[in-house]
């Protein structure tokens, strides 16, 4: 008999690849997302908020696995309460819901950012303390630690609890134009004459998914918590691929830190009287400042998990890129 899977966020970037991964090894997947059913998936839908207790636990009745992806995956809001809303009241409706259900396993998607401070160095790992609130980097980041410290303190007899902590996730399918998607369409369509030097952790899409349902099969613990890190790329050889991919006028100069944290001030100072998402932000540049690096070691050990290439990633990224009207 296939498992059955609530899938919330499913029309999301990570979502979409998750319900698909999910299909194609024979779950019976119900996918919850404010947005209707993209067209590319074939499953159950509901339409609906993680926010509209009712309607998600009606959702949630009778899946074994509740995999929570939903989330206000930006780093600006053009209101800032959609932070301690959605990732954080979201998590715990989610998680509810999941019990209520009588499910076995609860799947959190949460955020590598819940370590990402400028004192912070070396190998960060699952053993890794998490940082002071304060010191994170803004508000994306603090709703994602308020979400993990939460889940840590719940007692769920009877249903295995499993964080997952993605760096940054690349490839095709990213309607939602989150940074990393953002920063390679300005790379393609408009190269600015500078860019702020940085570290990345990479890693595909597609492999972020399947880390969730090999989470879900094989997780030994009751609480378990996972990084899902890839590749480790600078600003550096970001910029290097993207020539060898034919891109041109790409930048050959960084900006000083400063410079760039004041203009994400003033482009989200503007944003914020439009009601609009900002296309820069101080947290995306004070996150850049984290010079540490991430171990997938115990994902491997637990789950046999293997990411695949990065370059790949970038390369499938910015083909659908060019797709796009």
């Amino acid at each position: 008999m296939p498992k059955r899977a609530l899938v919330t966020g499913a029309a999301g970037f990570i979502g979409k690849h998750l319900v698909k991964d999910l299909l194609a090894h024979d779950w019976d997947v119900t996918g919850y997302d404010l947005k209707a059913v993209p067209p590319d998936l074939d499953c159950r839908w509901i339409q609906g908020s993680v926010l509209d207790r009712a309607r998600l636990e009606a959702a949630a009745d009778a899946a074994q696995t509740v995999f929570h992806l939903a989330a206000h995956a930006h780093l600006s809001a053009p209101n800032a309460s959609l932070y301690a809303d959605v990732n954080l009241g979201g998590t715990q409706a989610a998680f509810q819901a999941a019990q209520n259900a009588g499910a076995e396993t609860f799947v959190a998607t949460l955020s590598a950012v819940v370590w990402q401070t400028a004192d912070l160095h070396g190998t960060v790992t699952e053993a890794t303390p998490l940082p002071a609130r304060a010191s994170l980097a803004g508000p994306y980041s603090k709703s994602k630690f308020d979400a993990a410290q939460w889940l840590a303190a719940q007692e769920a007899p009877g249903m295995r609890v499993i964080q997952l902590f993605p760096t940054v996730p690349l490839g095709a399918g990213d309607d939602a134009m989150t940074a990393p998607t953002q920063m390679l369409e300005m790379f393609l369509k408009a190269p600015p004459p500078a860019v702020l030097d940085t570290v990345f952790d990479f890693v595909p899409v597609q492999d972020i998914a399947m880390a969730h349902r090999l989470a879900a099969d094989m997780a030994p613990e009751n609480q378990a918590r996972y990084i899902l890190a890839g590749e480790r790329w600078t600003m550096h050889d970001v910029l290097a691929a993207l020539r060898e991919y034919g891109l041109e006028n790409l930048p050959r100069r960084f900006v000083p830190y400063a410079v760039a944290r004041a203009a994400a001030s003033i482009s989200e100072t503007a944003a914020h009287w439009r009601g609009q998402r900002a296309l820069s932000s101080v947290e995306g540049v004070r996150l850049t400042r984290f010079r540490g690096a991430f171990s997938a070691a115990r994902t491997r050990d637990d789950l046999g998990w293997r990411p695949s290439s990065v370059e790949t990633a970038i390369c499938e990224s910015l083909n659908w890129l060019r797709t796009r009207a």
